[in-house]
Parts: C-alpha cells; sequence; structure tokens
C-alpha cells in the first residue's frame, strides 16, 4: 500500500487586492517585488478593465483552484517557494 501525497494548495491574494505600480508611462503592473507583470496601461484601458485584463484573470482562476499559475512559478516570493500562502481577510 503506497503513501498517500498530499498536493500542496497555493493561494495568493495579489490578483484581487495586492499592490500594483503605475509607471509614468502609464503601464500598470501587479506584483511589483516579485512578479513585476504588466497588467494593462490606463493611457489605452480604464483602470476597470486593466483590473479585469485576461492576464489577471488567468492568475485568478489558477489561485483559485490552488494552482501556482506558470507566471509565477519562477518567483521568489513567498508563496512560490512554498514557505506560506497569502490569504485574503
Amino acid at each position: 500500500m503506497g503513501l498517500l501525497t498530499r498536493k500542496k494548495k497555493y493561494f495568493c491574494d495579489e490578483p484581487w487586492t495586492g499592490v500594483v505600480n503605475v509607471t509614468i508611462e502609464g503601464n500598470v503592473v501587479l506584483c511589483p517585488c516579485y512578479l513585476k507583470m504588466k497588467i494593462g496601461n490606463l493611457n489605452e484601458s480604464s483602470l476597470s478593465e486593466v483590473w479585469n485584463s485576461p492576464a489577471i484573470l488567468s492568475l485568478r482562476k489558477s489561485f483559485a483552484k490552488g494552482k501556482l499559475p506558470k507566471p509565477c512559478r519562477s518567483q521568489l516570493c513567498p508563496v512560490a517557494v512554498g514557505t506560506e500562502n497569502h490569504k485574503m481577510g
């Protein structure tokens, strides 16, 4: 009888409540400390459109399933390296 392995669940609230940077060019960057993912540009889209861009929706979908999104896999943040989860609330 084999050992049961428990699959790690990942969660980070950055895609819902996270910090963003806005550059002087209008680029909106999610998770500026680690991922540095450009999610849109305020000169081209509204803040609502940027905050609900396909890139950020994909991150939310992965974390909602407990999976580490592909863009986050090579990062050194605590969630990606498995030392903690960032929880909402």
